[in-house]
């Protein structure tokens, strides 16, 4: 079995779990509101800042390093900045990742992934718009669809990787799944009121 493969059916169950999880679930729906919107921002703007410097830095030395870009969570605060919802909070993370570089290179995996699920979302928020006297902001999920090319770079490199480590970047895609779910978890205090969000 190939790293991408392990990688692939090991975390297929949290990924389908976070989809369906509020508040990227909204996403499922037949129409979402402008506050569910920000609050998904606000979760992916909070995973980004727990989990793009850890894995940065495991990766600093390595092919895999240039393909992160940090400033996605900057277009995270654009589009928030737009709808007059940035507040930047702490990170709900106890304490920072502890990661090697083979939990980084998982890392990855989830990071750079999500650009292919921006196409889908991005196309769902352009059809809300039209109907929308006041557009959604997109400069996160256009950036992030971009990303494209770094997705296929990483799996390209991800070739490379010997395969005896495996279950190392599993480990390591595994524990950024499980960070995305602990915030949207900790952020569903937002569903009665999402002006907490």
């Amino acid at each position: 079995m190939t790293i991408l493969t392990a990688l692939r059916t090991e975390t297929s169950a949290l990924h389908h779990a976070i989809e369906s999880q509020y508040p990227m679930s909204v996403f499922a729906q037949s129409d979402f509101t402008t506050q569910e919107y920000a609050c998904v921002l606000r979760c992916l703007l909070r995973w980004y800042d727990a989990v793009l410097p850890p894995s940065r830095a495991g990766l600093s030395g390595t092919p895999f390093a240039a393909l992160l870009d940090d400033e996605l969570s900057q277009f995270l605060v654009k589009d928030l900045q737009m709808l007059g919802q940035f507040t930047r909070l702490s990170t709900l993370q106890k304490a920072p990742l502890v990661m090697n570089t083979w939990h980084c290179i998982g890392a990855c995996y989830v990071i750079l992934g999500s650009s292919l699920g921006s196409a889908y979302i991005l196309k769902r928020i352009n059809v809300w718009n039209k109907k929308q006297p006041n557009p959604l902001p997109v400069a996160f999920y256009s950036a992030n669809k971009q990303q494209s090319a770094q997705w296929k770079a990483y799996i390209e490199l991800l070739d490379d990787v010997n395969d005896n480590n495996a279950h190392m970047v599993v480990q390591g895609a595994t524990l950024i799944f499980a960070q995305l779910q602990q915030i949207m978890t900790e952020l569903t205090i937002c569903q009665p009121d999402l002006s907490h969000c």
